[in-house]
């Protein structure tokens, strides 16, 4: 949407407003609401930055502890841009445009998204709004960014130091192989004595070594692309592979069903009928197996059959646990455990990751020691005890 300024004469004299319109036209109707136009202007900005994590937490706090209060969204949003500044004030304007212009809050947020709301947050803000409850929504999907954010703290950074170790190790590896051996046993006396050297072992390790860690990194790349080009180009397909991926899938999809099951029972919980439901958590999530899933299920309430059996993309336990559900209350509280037990898988994962990679950083720099050792130094005390 393109963003405009309109002149308008009201009840409180002549003023200028700003909305988000589709065009000219569309921003005289939305500016109407709010008293005669009488020139619409279009305008541009300059986007500086997004939330900082104690920003966009600090916001969602407390427009959740207004909303909470039944004070309106827009003048939430309007106390927000006169108290504070920075960010959040910028933030405040923006979302208070549109919701003037006539979007809700969830939907003000999903406009504005990145890079002040992550794909997550604001997944997490339509799931839980569709419930009526905003206010939680908000609640909610701040308690889980800051869960996420801890889960994460640490694990992204081991993960680049693992990374760079292995690499650090393969040009160690074949520096040696190609540079330091040659030049070691281009001395003369090494020459003279070459006989004596028999490393052949360690040139034929150095090369599977660092056809390893060659293969180890060019598998974690192709699955970094098949969890983010993969699921963007092709969602269903590159979900259908990750599910067979052990440990992998729980890193990818953990976080987005907790999202979905969280959406759904609160949902649930608050009397909408199961299939509605069922529909509405399906629109607010990215095209994938489990939406697919969702919508199958959907059908299968449509035509008197169990609806559980549809989500194939969940465990056994799961889906005997939703079928063996007697009521809506049951439904929901079935559908937020297996929700929190995907948050938990999730850091579980993540919590086991950064070891293992630094396990495996720590074995190839070790082997690459170990090569250095037996293509520059041996060779030399061969030559030495040759010469005895």
């Amino acid at each position: 949407m393109a963003h405009y300024k309109a002149r308008i004469h009201g009840r409180q004299g002549t003023q200028v407003i700003e909305v988000d319109a589709v065009d000219a036209q569309d921003a005289e109707r939305k500016a109407s609401r709010q008293g005669q136009v009488l020139s619409v202007k279009k305008t541009f900005s300059i986007q500086i930055g997004g939330l900082s994590f104690p920003e966009r937490q600090i916001m969602m706090t407390r427009l959740s502890q207004m909303l909470a209060s039944k004070l309106g969204e827009g003048e939430s949003l309007k106390l927000m841009r006169n108290t504070f500044s920075g960010g959040i004030k910028r933030v405040a304007h923006q979302l208070l445009i549109k919701v003037e212009s006539g979007a809700d809050l969830p939907r003000a947020i999903e406009e504005v998204g990145q890079p002040h709301f992550p794909p997550n947050v604001v997944a997490m803000i339509a799931a839980g709004s569709k419930s009526g409850d905003t206010w939680r929504a908000l609640r909610d999907a701040a308690e889980f960014e800051r869960e996420m954010i801890a889960i994460r703290k640490g694990g992204n950074a081991t993960m680049i130091k693992s990374i760079a170790v292995m690499l650090l190790s393969m040009v160690a590896i074949v520096g040696t192989v190609f540079y330091g051996y040659p030049k070691v046993m281009d001395n003369p006396m090494m020459r003279a004595y070459s006989s004596s050297v028999n490393v052949d072992w360690a040139v034929d390790l150095s090369y599977a070594i660092s056809y390893l860690i060659i293969g180890v990194l060019a598998l974690m790349a192709a699955l970094g692309l098949l969890s983010t080009v993969g699921r963007v180009l092709f969602p269903r397909g590159a979900d259908a592979v990750i599910l067979r991926i052990p440990y992998f899938k729980d890193l990818v999809l953990a976080r987005y069903n907790y999202i979905a099951f969280y959406g759904l029972s609160m949902l649930i919980g608050t009397g909408v009928r199961l299939r509605d439901a069922i529909l509405l958590t399906a629109g607010t999530m990215r095209k994938g197996a489990l939406r697919a899933d969702m919508e199958k299920a959907a059908d299968a309430i449509a035509a008197g059959r169990e609806w559980s059996n549809s989500l194939r993309s969940l465990h056994p336990t799961d889906r005997a646990a939703l079928s063996s559900s007697m009521d809506k209350a049951q439904i929901a509280n079935s559908l937020s455990n297996i929700g929190v037990q995907y948050k938990e898988l999730y850091r579980i994962r993540v919590e086991a990751l950064g070891p293992m990679l630094q396990s495996v950083a720590m074995l190839s720099m070790t082997i690459a020691g170990v090569i250095i050792f037996a293509l520059i130094i041996l060779p030399m005390m061969q030559v030495m005890e040759g010469m005895l």
